[in-house]
């Protein structure tokens, strides 16, 4: 990808400035192809300082007990995730970045993540930015200019920073992190109905690939649609008409669901202690369900093993000739959670687009 080449170039001329404190504009000339020859980056080193006891005493009764870390109120967050732009990291099936519209969870796996808040500069204002707000790592206008020279229509360049950046561990809160922003400038551009993100950290200089799709509220393209559910019961789109659905049967199960007015086409998940039963478990015993149900056309009982989101799935599929309705069920357990997850979808035989919306757009949560 050309915007590989070019990251790999600000990349070089980043990891130079760490070297010498500053960004060489005739390296970067060298790597793009000038005609002066490779430049060899001569680091001075200077005798270390001999050591000496410290002046400090430490008086260890100085210290207070540490206190109980208060962990910030994000449920607002959790409502805006049913709607956030997912980047995926290409190389890191794992990882995770979901943008709300003015804070970020980035996802290293299913447990280990931060919450920040985050801005973004693109091609002039990403110039703009670094020049006078990240001017200790030393890249000038005339560098960056040059790096972007290349780019063409749909390619852009841009400055990505994360601030006020708390971390978890293991699902717990841990802190606020140690530095004060992270900043990363990269690449965007559009192939196909894919995004391409390619980035550079400034503090280390990791190059790192993300991708994102072109209708951020939707995975697969789809139209009209709305993205719901959260960390927990993972995220699907559905029509933007379809509406919050209450079962007429209590269900204990933590569940969410979502129908069109009808109420005959309905999307379903819930999510189960994992020590229940494991997933293909759980599927044969809905299975013995289904065949024990007389509204069910038992011909139409199908059970396959299915692949959703990247994970095995046991699936199940069913007609309920007296409502004219289909049923298809996943049930997995592949997660990083610990929960059994369950997800359905019902519909008439004319909206069967929705059992494909599901199956194209669901990911489970991170």
């Amino acid at each position: 990808m050309k915007t590989r080449k070019i990251l790999a170039i600000l990349c070089c001329t980043i990891l130079a400035m760490s070297l010498t404190g500053c960004f060489p504009f005739r390296m970067l000339q060298n790597i793009m192809g000038g005609s002066d020859g490779p430049t060899s980056v001569i680091v001075e080193s200077e005798e270390p300082e001999s050591e000496s006891e410290s002046e400090y005493e430490f008086d260890f009764d100085d210290f207070s007990e540490e206190e109980e870390l208060s962990e910030p109120d994000y449920s607002d967050l959790a409502n805006d995730l049913a709607n956030a732009d997912a980047w995926y990291d290409l190389d890191d099936e794992d990882a995770m970045w979901l943008f709300t519209q003015n804070q970020a969870v980035l996802y290293e796996d299913a447990e280990n993540y931060y919450i920040a808040s985050f801005s973004k500069y693109y091609n002039e204002d990403a110039i703009d930015y670094v020049c006078a707000e990240l001017s200790e790592y030393g890249l000038t206008e005339d560098e960056q200019l040059e790096a972007t020279s290349d780019l063409g229509e749909g390619e852009d360049y841009f400055c990505l920073v994360f601030s006020d950046i708390e971390v978890y561990e293991y699902g717990e809160y841990v802190g606020p992190y140690e530095e004060d922003i992270i900043a990363y400038i990269g690449f965007e551009y559009l192939d196909g109905d894919t995004y391409y993100h390619d980035m550079i950290r400034m503090d280390n200089q990791d190059m790192i690939y993300f991708y994102s799709y072109a209708d951020s509220s939707s995975d697969t393209g789809y139209e009209d649609t709305q993205r719901i559910g959260d960390e927990i019961f993972g995220y699907v789109d559905v029509p933007s008409d379809f509406m919050p659905f209450t079962n007429d049967v209590e269900i204990e199960v933590p569940n969410l669901q979502y129908s069109d007015i009808t109420g005959n086409n309905i999307v379903t998940m819930q999510y189960y202690d994992g020590s229940i039963a494991d997933a293909k478990t759980f599927a044969q015993t809905l299975s013995s369900v289904l065949l024990n149900d007389p509204e069910v056309d038992q011909e139409s009982i199908t059970g396959a093993t299915v692949t959703l989101d990247g994970m095995t799935a046991y699936q199940l599929y069913c007609y309920y000739p007296s409502y004219d309705r289909y049923l298809v069920t996943w049930c997995f357990d592949e997660t990083n959670d610990g929960y059994l997850h369950y997800v359905s979808v019902e519909f008439n035989p004319e909206n069967y687009y929705l059992f494909e919306m599901v199956e194209d757009t669901y990911h489970v949560a991170y």
